[in-house]
C-alpha cells in the first residue's frame, strides 16, 4: 500500500501522539495504583490497565488512522511514549498531585462542615429534650 508524503506524515504524529496518550494514562495510573500494597491486587490492576490503554489507543488510531498499523507505527509509538515519559511526565505528576491536594483539601473541609453543623443540630435538639424533661419533671412534682 502507497501512502502519499501527507499520509505518511498524518500517520506519524497520530502514533506519536498515541503514546503521549499512554504515557499520560500510565502517569494517571501511576498515581492511583500507589493505594493499594496486596501484590495480587497490584498484579490485576496492572494488567486491567494495559488492556484499557490498548483499548484506547487502538481506538484512538481507529479514528485518526483507520488503525493501519506498520512495523514503524510500534517504533513510533515507543518514541512518543519515551518521549513523553522524559520530558513531560514529571510536571504532568506534580500537576496531578496538585489536583489530589486540592480535591482532598475540599473534601476535608466539607466533612469538617458538614458534621459541625450536623453535631451543632444534634447539641441543639438535645439540650431541648433536656429542658422538656426538667419542665416535665417539675409539673409532676406540683
Amino acid at each position: 500500500m502507497i501512502l502519499s508524503t501527507t499520509s505518511q506524515l498524518e500517520l506519524l504524529l497520530y502514533n506519536i501522539l498515541a503514546g503521549v496518550l499512554t504515557g499520560v494514562l500510565f502517569d494517571v495510573y501511576r498515581s492511583i495504583r500507589g493505594m493499594c500494597n496486596n501484590k495480587i491486587i497490584v498484579f490485576i490492576q496492572d494488567i486491567l490497565f494495559w488492556i484499557f490503554a490498548a483499548i484506547i489507543v487502538f481506538i484512538f488510531l481507529f479514528i485518526t488512522n483507520y488503525a493501519y498499523m506498520g512495523f514503524y507505527c510500534y517504533i513510533y509509538i515507543a518514541f512518543g511514549l519515551f518521549v513523553y515519559l522524559k520530558i513531560v511526565s514529571k510536571y504532568f505528576l506534580n500537576f496531578i498531585n496538585k489536583i489530589k491536594k486540592a480535591i482532598g483539601k475540599i473534601l476535608r473541609i466539607t466533612v469538617n462542615n458538614v458534621s459541625y453543623i450536623l453535631g451543632l443540630f444534634t447539641y441543639t435538639f438535645s439540650k431541648k429534650r433536656k429542658k422538656n424533661k426538667k419542665y416535665k419533671n417539675t409539673l409532676n412534682k406540683k
